[in-house]
């Protein structure tokens, strides 16, 4: 099989560009205006056509998603619990003995540890498997539509052209171009089939090639494992009290230490997605990681009153 030309684009590199006039650099200047493949060019929409960059916005999207819904359960959670344990240790203090309030205080503390660490599990996996087959179905939709849609024009383009370049020659023309100047583009490209239908694809229907996307399958696989590794990772502190610290020592570690933790891991990651995303986005990575961690504050807070509410509704 003869795969495409290689096609080079004489255009800037806008950063680069940007960047030499900025300090007078003359030789910048010039490698930014250099001529490229227009595989190569650096915009970051073209790099979503590479498949680990494809791999790479799932996770990015699903893992912030991941975080924020396993740090509203935990919090949730440990709030609801912490006051059940509150209500016990006051029937509790009616016991004169001491040394039994501390041992069942750090045996009903350690217990919630484990409840929480078991509920938050079940419900990760379980919400990861549904979300990436809702995630999957969703991608085949997309592919299905847009795969009709394309079939639908190319019938249009071999039974009546002209009808199809009347369309977009109103299109251009309404978006400024003059119309003689519209007639002469159209004329031009419709000459060449499979580019005139992609364009007819962006122009009329809005619909991007779906070779930016992920198969459905790798949407689901991809969603999945984001979803549960970006999902764990605000468990680490309390598998790392309930399954070793404690095992060890016997002593349960102090509830506010342990959120403190919790709060921080979360906190860094939700940084990390946010930075991460102005590398294929836009904005500065700063900016980005600052609203994504401040999401995660307003689902902390959130959740903390939840989780006071669902006590006061269940006690």
């Amino acid at each position: 099989m003869i795969g495409r030309p290689s096609i080079t684009l004489r255009t800037r590199n806008l950063s680069v560009a940007s960047s030499a006039f900025k300090s007078n650099d003359k030789s910048a200047s010039k490698e930014a205006h250099e001529v490229r493949k227009i595989d190569d060019e650096p915009h970051k929409s073209n790099s979503f056509k590479r498949n680990s960059i494809k791999y790479l916005k799932v996770a990015i999207s699903i893992g912030g998603y991941a975080l924020i819904f396993s740090i509203s359960t935990l919090i949730a959670l440990q709030t609801f619990f912490h006051k059940q344990q509150q209500q016990q240790q006051q029937q509790q203090q009616l016991n004169n003995n001491p040394n039994i309030y501390i041992d069942n205080n750090n045996n009903n503390l350690e217990n919630d540890n484990f409840k929480i660490v078991y509920i938050t599990t079940v419900i990760i996996i379980g919400c990861g498997i549904g979300l990436s087959l809702i995630e999957a179905s969703s991608r085949k939709i997309e592919y299905n539509f847009y795969e009709s849609e394309k079939k639908r024009e190319v019938w249009e383009y071999d039974n009546y052209v002209e009808g199809e370049q009347r369309e977009m020659v109103e299109l251009y023309s309404l978006k400024g171009m003059e119309e003689n100047d519209a007639k002469k583009v159209v004329e031009l490209l419709s000459k060449y089939k499979d580019l005139f239908v992609d364009i007819m694809m962006t122009e009329e229907l809005n619909l991007l090639p779906v070779e930016l996307l992920l198969s459905p399958i790798h949407t689901a696989i991809s969603t999945f494992i984001s979803f549960i590794a970006f999902g764990m990772a605000p468990l680490l502190p309390f598998y790392f009290c309930t399954y070793y610290y404690y095992q060890i020592y016997q002593i349960a570690i102090n509830r506010n230490l342990l959120l403190s933790i919790l709060i921080f891991i979360v906190e860094i990651l939700l940084f990390l997605i946010g930075s991460f995303k102005s590398k294929y986005y836009t904005g500065d990575w700063w900016i980005e990681g600052f609203i994504s961690s401040t999401t995660g504050i307003v689902s902390i807070i959130v959740s903390f009153f939840l989780g006071e509410a669902m006590y006061s509704m269940l006690s």
